[in-house]
């Protein structure tokens, strides 16, 4: 019996980088799009105004008229829209 040699295939063309096939870098990025963030961020603002809105925290209450205060409201709402954005943003682009 006679050893049969195995067939060797020559190494294919280097895939181009542009190629869908090779995986991004691992890293932190846009990744959303900044479109997407403005969205997100829209989106984030007017839950969290609604629910400061209808729980009436004391950080927004007008101390002399114990009435909403819309500037703290709208303040407020923006802070943690703006610090949820973030959070959010840093979950999608760095996963």
């Amino acid at each position: 019996m006679t050893p049969t040699l195995l067939a060797v295939s020559k190494p294919s063309d280097p895939v181009p980088l542009s190629s869908p096939t090779v995986d991004k870098q691992k890293g932190c990025g846009w990744g959303m799009g900044v479109g997407l963030i403005f969205v997100c961020l829209a989106v984030i603002f007017a839950v969290i105004f609604f629910l400061f809105w209808a729980f009436k925290p004391s950080f927004v209450i007008n101390p002399t008229t114990d009435d909403i205060d819309w500037g703290k409201l709208t303040l407020s709402s923006f802070i943690a829209a703006l610090l949820g954005t973030i959070f959010v943003w840093a979950i999608v682009s760095c996963r």
